[in-house]
Order: structure tokens, then sequence, then C-alpha cells
């Protein structure tokens, strides 16, 4: 079973170019970078560690930032956003808007907002996109070339019952629509046809358990996220699914400002989702090695290792690896064939104030495939 989840690469996109809230999209930047952190290289850390607390004392990071996806080719994301720490018992914020482009003629813009603020009593996102994306559908291992636009917003709300634990509900729209994108042909494979034009709405539950000591480079903690949510279909109301998604993420400080970092991530999904919100590896976990449209199923377990080191205040390196697994039933998964890839990254510094990495990744797959990956921030 082939799927892809075209939301999380969009908004991933999206989110590079504009408000950092997911994590993650970019090796010309590295000038730009520079230039920038030159501009604050006599500032950087030098102030005291409470005139950064408040939303008047944030940063700006405002510049066209070069990206890279294996699904969507090269591209240019423009935004900008604004980093600021509502308190010093919060986690860190940001507001944002961008938009990108990719060479494969993609595009899409997008902005929104992740807060945390009374001592990480109350926890919101927001998030809004409209995006027109063009990949490839495999289907026994042929890739057929597909169009997808859609229109996304996303809003979430977590309370803290203590400064580590939160739940909340979050709430996902999607209207979308799928096209072939080939000269000669204006049909859909019959594995697309019923995910040709839908409008869906889901609500979910939302958990997190966060001891990390920083959200956008943590160095000791451990994070345990968890969702499930439960998605409809307007005018088929017969067409219901359920999603469940719980990671486990652990960091270790080693070596002076080294961190090591682990994440386990398991994924459910049911029959009756779409192609493209399905489980993942890549869209789903973070992986890196592989193209989103190469391993997609039901259910999905993967584990993977990275150690982050730095060179200086501003430039540091990662060496990771991992192996995933998806198949019909998490059980599966668990104990099915997994999938090996590793490889190794440069970081540059963004911000004088947060610690917000550009990031050059080049991994390798066991077949011998080797992808590129240009984002801004931490994978996970």
């Amino acid at each position: 079973m082939t799927r892809l989840s075209w939301t999380k690469t969009t908004l991933r996109s999206l989110v590079a170019a504009g408000t950092l809230l997911a994590g993650v999209v970019p090796s010309q930047v590295a000038g730009q970078a520079e230039q920038l952190l030159e501009r604050d290289a006599a500032a950087t850390l030098e102030l005291p560690a409470e005139t950064n607390i408040g939303f008047a004392r944030g940063s700006f990071i405002v510049a066209p930032i070069p990206f890279e996806s294996p699904e969507l080719d090269t591209g240019l994301a423009l935004g900008g956003a604004y980093l600021f720490q509502a308190d010093e018992g919060s986690s860190k914020s940001s507001i944002g808007l961008g938009g990108f482009r990719t060479k494969n003629d993609s595009r899409g813009v997008g902005g929104g907002a992740n807060l945390s603020f009374s001592n990480n009593r109350w926890q919101a996102t927001i998030f809004a996109a409209d995006a027109e994306v063009l990949y490839d559908f495999f289907i026994n291992s042929v890739p057929f070339p597909i169009e997808q636009s859609g229109q996304a917003l996303r809003a979430d709300l977590k309370y803290g019952f203590t400064p580590q634990i939160s739940a909340g509900i979050g709430f996902q729209y999607l209207d979308t629509t799928v096209a072939p994108n080939f000269r000669f042909l204006n049909f859909l494979p019959p594995e697309l046809q019923p995910d040709a034009s839908l409008e869906i709405f889901k609500l979910g539950l939302l958990f997190d358990w966060d001891r990390r000591d920083d959200n956008f480079y943590p160095s000791t903690g451990t994070l345990v996220s968890a969702s499930s949510f439960r998605g409809t279909m307007r005018d088929l109301d017969d067409r219901v699914y359920e999603k469940h998604v719980i990671s486990a993420a652990g960091y270790r400080s080693i070596f002076g400002d080294g961190v090591i970092a682990g994440r386990v991530v398991g994924c459910a999904a049911s029959d009756d989702a779409p192609f493209f919100d399905s489980c993942a590896i890549g869209p789903t976990d973070g992986f890196r090695g592989f193209p989103a449209t190469e391993f997609l199923d039901n259910a999905l377990f993967s584990v993977q290792a990275e150690y982050r080191g730095r060179l200086s205040k501003r430039l540091g390196y990662v060496v990771f690896g991992g192996a995933g697994s998806v198949a019909e039933d998490f059980s599966d998964a668990l104990g099915g064939s997994y999938q090996l890839a590793g490889g190794l990254g440069a970081r540059i510094r963004l911000s004088r104030k947060f610690p917000v990495d550009y990031a050059i990744d080049v991994s390798f797959a066991e077949d011998g495939a080797q992808l590129l990956y240009l984002s801004v921030g931490q994978r996970w």
C-alpha cells in the first residue's frame, strides 16, 4: 500500500518559510546566514538570560530560505518569524508568515503562531495554508505524476496541569483535490479515485509530557507526545477514519556541548484514511533517507538516534541514523522488515537570542540512494 502525507510535507515547507511551528524545510543560505550572524555577533549570548524574557525582547528572523525535499525538488521560501519567550517558565513561542515555490512549480503561502504562556499553563497553535504541490505517487514502484491542491487549517489548545504535563484538543481542516499531472492522461489510477476531491474535518485529543530544557534545541530531558484524531468527510457520512501517533524522544548532554538524541515513533491509521493522511516514513516521524511517497501504510514503527555537536557558537554538525518499518497493522510493522538510513549534516545558527539552526543534511539509505535535506530547525 502506497500513500503520501501531503499535509505535513507541504506545511513543513511553509513553516520553515515563516513560522517555525512544526520544525522543518533547505546551501546558498549559508552565506546569507553568515551575514546575519556577523551583524549580530557582538551581542550573541552576551546579554543576561532574563533580558530575553517577554514579548518585546524577542528576535526577528526575516530572510529568503533555499530548501530541498525529496518530494518537491529544490525551492525558495520567503518569510519571517518573530521568536520570543513569554515568561521564564514557558517554552519559546513563534509567530510568522511565509510562502514558497519550487523548481517543479509547487507553491504555497501560509502563516500562524505557536504560543506558550503563563508558565506553560496554556499552549496554543494556529496555522493556515493554501498550496498546490506536484509529486509522484508510486504504484508497484512505478511513479505516477499527480497534482494536489488545497487549503488547510490547524488549531490546537492545550492546558498545562503542571509545567511539564499538558493535554488538550486539536482541530484540523483540509479541502483538497487530486488530479493527474500528465499531458496524455486525464484520469486517476483506481487507488486514488476515492480521494480525488475531499473536504475533511478532524477532531482529536493531544497529550505532551515535556521535560526538555529547551523546545528549540534541547540538550537534556525527554518529550513524550501522543495524538488521537478522528476524521470525517463532508458529504460522505459513512466514511470516517482514525489516526493515532505516539512518540518518545530523549536528550542528554555529552562531551561538553554535544548532545545525544534518540526518538521512537509509532503510528496507526484505519483503512478509510485518505492516502495522504496515513502513516509514512519521513512525514510522520521526521525520518531522513527516503521520499515521503516510498514507504507508507496503515501502521508505522521507527527508531532514530542523532549526535549534535558544536564547532562554535554559530556552527554545528550532526551525525544521524535510524530504522523504520510500515505494514498493514502495527504488530506487523513492529516485527516487519526495517528500512535503514543514516547520514550527516551541518548547522548554522540563525538567531543571536534563540537556538534556531539552518540545517543541511545528507542521508544515505541501505539501497545506496542519497538525499539532500535543507531545512530550518531540528528534525525532532
